[in-house]
C-alpha cells in the first residue's frame, strides 16, 4: 500500500497557508455578514482560529517533526 504524504509537506511553502487562511476567512465573512448563519458562522471562525494558530503560530519551520518548545 502507498504511503500517504506528509500534510506538513504540503503546507510548507507560506504563500499556501495563506491562500488556505485567507480562504477560510473569506468563508467566515460570508456566513456572518451575508448568510447571517451562527451555526457556519461559529464553525468557520473556529476553524479560522484553528489555521492560525496551526500554520503560522505553531508551525514547524525547520521540518521533521513536532515544533520545540
Amino acid at each position: 500500500m502507498a504511503k500517504l504524504p506528509d500534510a506538513s509537506t504540503w503546507f510548507r511553502p507560506l504563500w499556501v497557508r495563506i491562500l488556505v487562511t485567507l480562504f477560510v476567512a473569506a468563508w467566515t465573512a460570508w456566513e456572518w455578514l451575508w448568510n447571517k448563519d451562527q451555526f457556519w458562522g461559529i464553525l468557520t471562525l473556529g476553524m479560522l482560529g484553528w489555521a492560525i494558530y496551526t500554520f503560522f503560530i505553531n508551525f514547524d519551520k525547520a521540518g521533521g517533526g513536532k515544533p520545540e518548545p
